[in-house]
């Protein structure tokens, strides 16, 4: 009978580093050019763009 999952586990625990969009954007934020909608689509799109990271290197998310 054939394995059909790998022999090892592995979990992400922790928190990734914030891009500089969003680090940009919070800046901005604090300076009245964006509001805090503009703020939570950024981050969104950068959530978005790091799950499709993870599941393009095979990850199960």
């Amino acid at each position: 009978m054939q394995r059909q999952q790998a022999p090892f586990r592995a979990d992400i625990v922790g928190s990734f580093l914030r891009p500089d969009s969003i680090k940009k954007a919070r800046q901005q934020l604090a300076e009245g050019i964006i509001d805090a909608g503009q703020l939570r689509e950024i981050e969104n799109n950068a959530i978005r763009h790091l799950v499709q990271q993870q599941c393009d290197c095979g990850l199960h998310v």
